[in-house]
């Protein structure tokens, strides 16, 4: 573990480094420029050197500046963020002469992937091997998601089990409004009450809804 990072970038993304760094408890040390000397990286950090004015090629990406401060303040790592000097294969190779570590790839890996050309045919093989096995790694991972898909149903299934039953015949439910079949209404009666229909003729007497009165009255 590192005593003391310098954290050589600016912005959110050396504030994200202090704070991880503090989380770690390893003390911060955050460079700025006379434009950003209020910035919350400059707060937060335990330290804060000035580096130049508020050009970033006269500041930032100053090396003589940046390591006077890693110097300075005894750092024993420098933390590039991204862009400005992790990019620079120089800048890794003059924080390994000063035995400070440059906390990111080794300056051959960085001069090497600067160059697109050389980097395409440096992975050329590794995305060959990975066309290889993409077809097998795509069955396990769809595997995978059917084994998720049947955890995921098995809650269900017992909550299901529960409203139904374990007999499999289902709980009672509120009965619905029963419609009166055709026969029961040619005579006159519902299926559910034993009465007759009240809007039909004939029903004061009992007589079937579809009787015509009798022409000769009664007797």
């Amino acid at each position: 573990m590192f005593g003391t990072v310098l954290i050589a970038k600016r912005g959110e993304i050396a504030l994200r480094v202090a704070r991880t760094c503090r989380e770690l408890g390893v003390r911060t040390v955050a460079v700025y420029s006379t434009a950003d000397r209020d910035s919350a990286v400059v707060r937060f950090a335990d330290e804060a050197v000035h580096i130049g004015p508020p050009s970033a090629k006269a500041s930032y990406l100053h090396m003589p500046s940046v390591m006077e401060a890693a110097l300075r303040t005894g750092a024993d790592a420098i933390h590039p963020g991204y862009g400005f000097l992790s990019e620079d294969p120089d800048f890794a190779e003059v924080c390994e002469a000063h035995g400070i570590t440059f906390i990111g790839p080794p300056p051959r890996v960085i001069e090497k992937l600067g160059d697109k050309a050389l980097a395409r045919r440096l992975i050329a093989p590794s995305a060959r091997h990975a066309r290889k096995v993409g077809p097998k790694r795509a069955w396990f991972s769809s595997q995978a998601s059917r084994r998720g898909e049947d955890r995921a149903k098995q809650p269900a299934a017992r909550i299901r089990k529960i409203v139904v039953g374990s007999s499999g015949s289902r709980a009672p439910t509120k009965p619905s409004p029963t419609k009166a079949s055709p026969s029961a209404i040619h005579s006159g009666r519902t299926t559910r009450a034993a009465g007759p229909v009240p809007d039909a003729p004939g029903a004061g007497d009992g007589l079937a809804a579809s009787s015509p009165p009798s022409p000769l009255g009664r007797d």
